[in-house]
């Protein structure tokens, strides 16, 4: 399969220019390349979306350390590969610790090919390590925006994560937290038989949800809500529980205050309606005295 590969080429020699090229389609790339030969048209040519750069080492008025410079200067992440006729050990060294990616001897540039396909996997698994670290950075971010306390524990129930809602929420730093076991610092008024019960669930269907009251660092106590999953390894092996826990105390209150307010009504029309039969009564009793008194008369 060809690969197209945009590729920016100092080099004053058209053959030696050519030779690269054919290096590259016997590769397997298809090269769409720009030649230059002065720093001028170098800088200009540079391009964040360019693939590669191939350099020759020495040039009449420019040269191929000071083309690397002008690419790290610019922080451009492109492979860079020195191309030479003779190049010292030392000045090779000095290059690679520069930032090239390699670097080729002109009698032997038939290493050229399999140099190009390193350099673009090393670059490859650059991009795809800034996309992962970028994406850890994005969801770590989240967790510590969100409110309620996201904690996760290991296999031996020790805490790694314990984001700034489990901060806010608990009272304890994630400097105190982090390494402790989770009891320690996550304490329940729950019995150990319901906690062990609850762990048992959870690592039987790799979920749980659960209401408890909950301590904080000061004693004081209040409601919560869990959720938890557990994750685990390509064995299918528990390597940790995660667990999202809310703060519904207010939300309890809430419904005590609703429940408070049934019953007192509850209780409000119960006696209305025993009011309401009393006065039916009475005035049944009112209508069979007038009656009476009437027949008497």
């Amino acid at each position: 399969m060809v690969t197209t590969l945009r590729v920016l080429i100092l080099e004053d020699n058209p053959n030696d220019y050519e030779l690269v090229l054919h290096q590259l389609r016997r590769a397997g790339f298809e090269p769409q390349a720009t030649r230059v030969e002065t720093e001028a048209e170098f800088s200009a040519r540079l391009d964040p979306g360019l693939d590669l750069i191939i350099a020759d080492y020495s040039l009449p008025q420019f040269d191929g350390l000071r083309a690397l410079k002008i690419v790290r200067a610019r922080e451009l992440d492109v492979p860079f590969i020195l191309v030479s006729g003779t190049i010292g050990e030392e000045i090779a060294i000095g290059a690679l610790q520069a930032g090239a990616a390699d670097y080729v001897i002109k009698d032997r540039i038939a290493r050229l090919g399999p140099a190009v396909t390193r350099a673009l996997e090393e670059k490859r698994f650059r991009d795809e390590k800034k996309r992962a670290e970028a994406q850890i950075a994005y969801q770590a971010n989240l967790i510590e925006q969100v409110n309620d306390a996201i904690i996760a524990v290991d296999r031996q129930f020790n805490i790694v994560t314990w984001n700034r809602g489990a901060e806010k929420m608990y009272g304890w730093t994630a400097t105190e937290a982090i390494g402790r076991r989770v009891t320690e610092i996550v304490r329940t008024q729950s019995t150990d038989a319901q906690v062990a019960e609850s762990v048992r669930q959870v690592q039987k269907q790799g979920y749980g949800h659960i209401e408890a009251m909950h301590y904080r660092k000061d004693g004081s106590t209040f409601d919560v809500e869990v959720n938890t999953i557990t994750l685990r390894d390509a064995q299918g092996q528990i390597t940790d529980y995660v667990t999202v826990t809310r703060d519904i105390t207010e939300s309890k209150r809430a419904e005590q205050e609703i429940a408070r307010r049934a019953e007192e009504f509850a209780a409000l029309y119960d006696t209305a309606r025993d009011l309401a039969t009393q006065h039916d009564l009475n005035s049944l009793l009112s209508i069979i005295i007038d009656q009476a008194a009437k027949l008497l008369n």
